[in-house]
């Protein structure tokens, strides 16, 4: 089963993300916590990881680069919907973040078929298994409505 790490610190986009994502029979975790996030992938690694970018403590750019560090294979969506320093315009700093490793953008607020649509193509893109696992992996995604 895919895993899914959901990372966002508005109580109500986080229970959207999370129950959107869960309705795709994936495994989802969510927290409001960037520093909590990067503990729990560190105990057990998820396939995706969605995290805003303006968060208090450790923000999105900050989970990003180390995230990559640690995972560079891993997938990354980066949100936002802008913050104090981009004027209400998130698309100077999601550019920063798919500089920083970020596989995909989106922007707040987010629609639920823009949302699967974007996870179907980031998880499409997982080239990083064996060849003798790609089939199986195709048949989850097209078992999953992500194909």
């Amino acid at each position: 089963m895919t895993r899914i790490l959901v990372i966002e610190d508005d109580p109500i986009f986080l229970h959207f993300l999370k129950e959107a994502l869960t309705n795709t029979e994936c495994e989802v975790t969510a927290t409001s916590n960037g520093a909590l996030g990067l503990q729990l992938h560190y105990q057990q690694p998820y396939d995706l990881v969605i995290t805003d970018i303006f968060m208090p403590g450790k923000e999105g750019l900050e989970i990003i680069l180390e995230l990559k560090t640690y995972s560079p294979d891993l997938k990354i969506i980066a949100i936002s919907g802008g913050g104090l320093f981009d004027a209400g315009n998130p698309s100077n700093v999601l550019k920063m973040a798919k500089d920083m490793g970020a596989d995909q953008t989106l922007t707040k607020p987010i629609s639920l078929p823009k949302l699967w649509n974007t996870v179907k193509e980031v998880l499409a893109t997982n080239t990083s298994l064996p060849p003798d696992q790609w089939d199986l992996y195709q048949s989850f995604l097209q078992t999953n409505n992500f194909e």
